[in-house]
């Protein structure tokens, strides 16, 4: 098999989804995952965090920080993960990770101090960075090397099912169970996802006498081959951390998606009381979340199309600039422009977790990318980190939201003018 590397630009064969029984299944425990980690990581929180300061007297910013903390701290955890992985795959670590992700989410309800709950908080959001943001990609990557944005694009409805339904489900298990017997009800909502990744997946569709985006123009030797040999090259790979860390291409990548994740971990966390804050009811400001949530699931199908046929770049700039637009109209002091913010907030919240894996994949290519991935999520998530303490922060500190939208639309456009001087060709191994 000849080694390809500079100059060449990775696209899908197709945006069809025939991804086979197996491939969908893959799918389906992408979908659940997303949904479940994503909401626990994000969603959640716009209800969590004022039951916090109801039952123990917390305020906003204390609660925002120890998750800008836990953020940062779960986002070097990934570190370790790129030989973790290349020792023992990814599917036992991502079932390890769902379950720390239940535990966390049925503890929290019975702490009763801030120590012990930022010591659950940390422990549950290293779970859900590591499914999100390298473990689910790891297999996605393995499965769908060139199909990766359109099997993303419906993996990723996962995020905007979370926003649909989390925070209704969470306050009705609550109002059922009470807070400790709802949270646990709702961590045990992860083994769902365990239970397809053990009992119908592995990390490669070979393994199944299965084939690469189910591409069964090749011979059943050749994939095992390719295989064997791409492994082979995974051990040997001259991406070392070393040489990644001074590749432009790393810190573009990095530093341009953890701008847009740093806008959708501060207005996600706290979309409800940005819609309160604009004279919306409680139960109203859900509603309107909801809606937004449902109007961003064709967008996010859509971004898996425009993915595969024109490349993750073009996707993700596009995405960037649709995120500023909303962002800047919602600085509007009005009822109607604050709809702006939640259709941004959704749209990134179905999108981002496609183009994070697809862009650094398009890139450094299927056998590269876990190696690429093992810098890229720790830098990028540093920047997440920021944003739900700079929410409540400097919401605090304004008395609104209104100071907030605007700066994340500067970083919405900060982002697209990164990638913007990235060039869209494959650095890594190209099959």
């Amino acid at each position: 098999m000849s080694q390809q590397h500079e100059h060449e630009k990775v696209v899908g064969k197709d945006s069809k989804a025939n991804f086979g029984t197996r491939g969908w299944l893959l799918v389906l425990f992408g979908l659940m995952s997303l949904f479940y980690v994503g909401s626990i990581q994000n969603e959640s929180m716009n209800v969590v965090i004022p039951k916090l300061m109801e039952l123990h007297g917390w305020g906003d910013g204390q609660i925002s920080r120890i998750t800008g903390y836990a953020t940062f701290i779960g986002a070097m955890c990934v570190f370790f993960w790129n030989p973790v992985v290349r020792k023992f795959g990814a599917k036992w670590p991502a079932v390890i990770a769902l379950a720390v992700v239940g535990i966390g989410m049925s503890l929290q309800g019975y702490v009763t101090s801030v120590g012990a709950y930022a010591v659950i908080r940390i422990l549950t959001v290293i779970g859900t960075m590591s499914v999100m943001n390298y473990f689910l990609g790891v297999l996605v990557i393995n499965w769908f090397p060139t199909k990766k944005g359109v099997a993303m694009g419906y993996i990723t409805v996962g995020n905007n099912l979370a926003s649909i339904v989390c925070i209704w489900m969470l306050t009705g298990l609550w109002s059922s169970f009470g807070f400790g017997g709802g949270s646990i009800a709702y961590g045990l909502l992860g083994l769902l996802p365990i239970a397809v990744l053990v009992f119908a997946l592995d990390d490669y569709p070979e393994k199944f006498g299965l084939f690469p985006d189910n591409d069964t123009s090749m011979t059943r030797e050749e994939a095992d081959k390719m295989l064997e040999e791409g492994r082979r090259y995974e051990e040997t790979s001259p991406w070392t951390v070393k040489r990644l860390l001074v590749t432009p291409q790393v810190w573009k990548i990095a530093v341009a998606l953890g701008l847009l994740c740093l806008t959708i971990s501060g207005i996600l966390t706290h979309l409800v009381a940005i819609f309160t804050s604009r004279g919306y009811d409680q139960t109203s400001a859900m509603l309107a979340m909801t809606i937004c949530s449902v109007l961003a699931i064709p967008l996010s199908i859509f971004l898996g199309v425009i993915d595969t046929k024109y490349g993750a770049r073009i996707a993700t700039i596009g995405l960037a600039v649709v995120m500023a637009v909303c962002f800047f109209v919602s600085v509007i002091d009005s009822k109607w422009s604050v709809f702006f913010a939640g259709f941004a907030a959704a749209a990134v919240m179905g999108c981002l977790n496609n183009v994070a894996t697809s862009l650094p994949a398009s890139i450094f290519g299927r056998y590269d990318m876990k190696r690429a991935q093992s810098v890229i999520i720790p830098i990028m998530q540093t920047l997440q980190a920021i944003g739900v303490g700079l929410t409540g922060t400097l919401a605090e500190k304004t008395g609104g939201f209104t100071a907030v939208m605007g700066l994340m639309g500067v970083c919405s456009i900060v982002g697209a003018l990164i990638l913007l001087t990235l060039k869209d060709e494959c650095i890594g191994r190209i099959e």
